[in-house]
């Protein structure tokens, strides 16, 4: 569902498919060096390429399928990883299904704001052992252009009901058959997530999927129109947002 893009210059892509290897990161910087190659969404495309290639006129557009190629390999018996459910992992893991994650406060929903006031604030992972989700894997913005670090490594209750959501949604006809984004909507004033299915192209209504734990009404684990978990959501957030900085913490 969600598709991400990498930007190069025509001449630098024949080299990498006659040598059975792209080694690039972005721009005049290899893999090597930066350790991870540069990818954009669909909307970022052009803020990118005008950015970083706004001298060039050859360039193609990569679309990275990323049910296939794995974002990040390690052997969890390196004794590296302090989570029990990586540490105690016998096989590769792989990081899969990236979705960007969208803060939403309590004032915006308090007055009625919708979607449109979430803000980026970062990407998730999930980490897997074959078909299992063991954790999820946390980055966030470093700055105002599109540059993530790492975070964090989590597990538990939250990382399963995520895999489960994600596996629900793709059986959708509706998302499976159309142009839906997969995200993740945090409220952290009200300890409510969601998985955020986003309709890019403004055919169908967005959906939300509401995670647990969760102290919400709204069923967790099916997906409802992002209106009407919107409408209990506000209703929540009214006498929160009067009560002071939980809108940024959460605590």
């Amino acid at each position: 569902m969600t598709e991400l893009f990498h930007i190069t210059e025509r001449a630098v892509w024949l080299e990498a498919v006659q040598a059975g290897g792209y080694t690039m990161s972005t721009r005049a910087v290899t893999l090597e060096e930066q350790g991870f190659i540069h990818c954009s969404l669909r909307h970022q495309l052009r803020g990118v390429a005008e950015c970083a290639y706004g001298d060039a006129d050859d360039l193609v557009v990569l679309v990275i399928d990323t049910a296939k190629v794995p974002a990040f390999q390690a052997f969890a018996d390196s004794g590296t990883f302090r989570l029990p459910a990586l540490r105690n992992a016998t096989g590769p893991l792989q990081l899969t299904q990236p979705h960007q994650v969208f803060t939403l406060g309590l004032a915006d929903l308090a007055a009625g704001r919708g979607l449109e006031a979430a803000e980026p604030s970062g990407w998730r992972y999930l980490v897997q052992e074959g078909d299992n989700a063991l954790a999820a894997a946390d980055t966030v913005a470093t700055g105002p252009g599109n540059e993530y670090v790492f975070s964090a490594f989590n597990e538990g209750r939250f990382v399963t009901s995520t895999a489960q959501a994600i596996q629900a949604a793709q059986a959708i006809p509706e998302v499976s058959q159309g142009d839906f984004e997969l995200r993740l909507l945090h409220v952290p004033g009200l300890h409510v997530m969601a998985l955020w299915l986003h309709d890019v192209k403004g055919n169908a209504s967005d959906l939300l999927v509401p995670l647990e734990p969760s102290p919400i009404d709204t069923p967790t684990g099916q997906p409802v129109p992002a209106a009407l978990l919107l409408q209990e959501l506000a209703s929540k957030s009214a006498p929160a947002a009067a009560t002071g900085p939980s809108d940024i913490t959460g605590s």
